[in-house]
């Protein structure tokens, strides 16, 4: 069994097969631009990004909870102190700066648990809406109506927020025991 040569098509079968790939490809994309258009793309992609802004707030809480664990041991907020007196000359307004940012980090410290509690109840709540967010995009670009009653959705997409969270737990954890196997 002899393999084709391409060299054996000839050339007004190939200019006619570029042709019908070029009008396929040009078809494609006009009808991919009137769906974009139908279905608003750029808004409902606003809109996804503006709900994975709201993310964050609650993931820097968790970020200023972490950093007041860190701050309640004295060596860290020792190293703190030095870094802050590198940074800043010996000039009143510098140290009236210098104290201010100590003293933020003492209230960070102070208030530390109640910031990680917070945040983990915000970015649940943050979090459900942007996966009620992609569900609704996904739904409103395929047609397809939604059929659970809204409590419903919500718990789904707490339970998404969940599992998602579980996943990247597990995955971390195993690349984590796998280094440590490793070495």
């Amino acid at each position: 069994m002899k393999a084709p040569r391409l060299l054996s098509i000839p050339w007004t079968e190939i200019r006619h097969r570029g042709k019908q790939t070029t009008l396929a490809i040009g078809n494609f994309g006009c009808r991919l631009w009137a769906k974009m258009d139908q279905d608003d793309i750029l808004f409902l992609a606003s809109g996804l990004a503006f709900n994975v802004l709201l993310c964050l707030l609650p993931i820097l809480l968790l970020l200023i909870y972490m950093l007041g664990l860190w701050f309640q041991s004295a060596d860290a907020t020792r190293f703190a102190d030095n870094i802050l007196a590198t940074a800043f000359p010996r000039e009143p307004h510098a140290l009236a700066i210098r104290q201010s940012i100590s003293s933020i980090l003492s209230e960070i410290v102070a208030q530390r648990k109640s910031f990680g509690l917070l945040s983990l109840v915000v970015l649940m709540i943050a979090s459900a809406s942007l996966f009620s967010s992609m569900r609704t995009v996904l739904h409103r670009v395929f047609e397809i109506r939604a059929r659970r009653h809204f409590v419903v959705s919500y718990l789904f997409d707490l339970l998404l927020v969940l599992g998602s969270t579980m996943l990247i737990l597990l995955t971390t954890s195993l690349s984590w025991i796998y280094q440590v196997i490793r070495q």
